[in-house]
C-alpha cells in the first residue's frame, strides 16, 4: 500500500526518473523538484511495572488485533520525546514524566516504506491504564516470548531493553 508519487508536489507536472546522487530518483523536469524517499520517524514506548511490560492490542492495520508496544508517528511540530509522551497518553491513558532512549531501529514497512523506530523507556509513569486512540486493549504482561509482539522493530527494542536491565 506504499503511496507512489507520480506528479510533482510543487507544480503538478509528471515526474520522471533519472540517476541523481548515485540513485534512481523521481524528479520534475519543469521546476527541478527531486522526490526523496525519507524514513518516517516513529516512537515505541516501554513501560515496566515490576517486570511486566505494558502492551496494547492494535485496533487498526497494520497488525490489527495483535499485541505491540504503545507508540506511533512523530508529528512534524514535535520532538521524538514529545511524541513518545503523547502517544503513551493517547493509547494507554498513562503519563510519563520523562523518557529515556533505548535504541533506534531502521527498517522498512510494507505500508509506509522506510521507517526510523525510536524506542524509549517511560520514566516516572502515572495514571490508570485504559485503551484509547487506536488501541483496543492494554495490559501489563511478563514477556516470556518476544514473538508475542507483532512488530519486529518492537521485539528488537524489547531485546535491547531487557539486556540493559539485566
Amino acid at each position: 500500500m506504499l503511496i507512489k508519487i507520480n506528479y510533482c508536489i510543487q507544480c503538478g507536472n509528471p515526474l520522471k526518473e533519472k540517476e541523481i546522487e548515485g540513485k534512481i530518483r523521481k524528479f520534475c523536469s519543469n521546476c527541478g523538484y527531486i522526490h526523496y524517499i525519507n524514513p518516517i520517524p516513529i516512537v515505541a514506548i516501554v513501560v515496566n511495572n515490576n517486570g511486566k511490560i505494558l502492551i496494547v492490542k492494535r485496533g487498526i492495520e497494520p497488525e490489527k488485533g495483535k499485541w505491540v508496544l504503545p507508540g506511533g508517528f512523530v508529528d512534524g511540530d514535535e520532538s521524538p520525546v514529545q511524541a513518545a509522551k503523547r502517544e503513551l497518553k493517547e493509547e494507554t491513558n498513562l503519563e510519563a514524566e520523562d523518557v529515556k532512549l533505548i535504541t533506534l531501529v531502521s527498517t522498512k514497512s510494507e505500508m509506509y516504506g522506510p521507517i526510523l523506530m525510536l524506542g524509549y523507556e517511560a520514566l516516572n509513569v502515572s495514571g490508570n491504564p485504559a485503551p484509547g486512540d487506536d488501541a483496543v486493549e492494554v495490559k501489563f504482561k511478563e514477556i516470556v516470548d518476544l514473538n508475542e509482539i507483532a512488530f519486529k522493530s518492537h521485539r528488537i527494542i524489547l531485546e535491547k531493553y531487557f539486556k540493559s536491565i539485566r
